[in-house]
This record gives structure tokens, sequence and C-alpha cells, in this order.
């Protein structure tokens, strides 16, 4: 198949045209995930701070915490007689 220079030209505008569309659609996608990313850690940022006062907290009283099924578990023994 013989592609004149019009047919070529034609392609090769096409395709600039394809690559344009996409990556201007790219650009969008990775603006929108940033802003998601962003507000999701915007949502989290109040969890974090609390779990690092919990954290500061624990680390305060000499770093010995448990956690609160444990300290249960070690209550709900019965004392030992002998």
């Amino acid at each position: 198949m013989n592609c004149t220079e019009a047919y070529k030209e034609h392609i090769e505008y096409t395709f600039n045209a394809f690559c344009s569309v996409v990556i201007r659609y790219a650009a969008i996608n990775a603006w929108r995930d940033r802003d998601i990313r962003r507000q999701r850690e915007s949502e989290l940022l109040p969890l974090k701070t609390d779990m690092s006062t919990k954290i500061r907290r624990t680390t305060s009283n000499g770093g010995l915490s448990l956690p609160c099924s444990s300290s249960v578990l070690m209550n709900s023994h019965p004392p030992k007689t002998e």
C-alpha cells in the first residue's frame, strides 16, 4: 500500500491529537488522585494526633502499659490460696 505524504501527515496529526488527549486526562486523573489522597490524610490527622497522645501517656508512666484485654485477663484470675 502506497501512502501519500498527505495521508502520512494526517496520521501524524491524528496521533498527536490522541496523545494530547491521553496526557490531558492522565494529568486530570493525577490531580484528582492527589486531592483524594490529601482529603483522606486530613481525615486521618485527628486519629494520628490522638494515637500520638496515647503513646506519650503510656511512655510517661514508665513505658509499661497493658492493653485493656490483657489487664482484664490478668485481673480475672482468682487469687491463689495456700
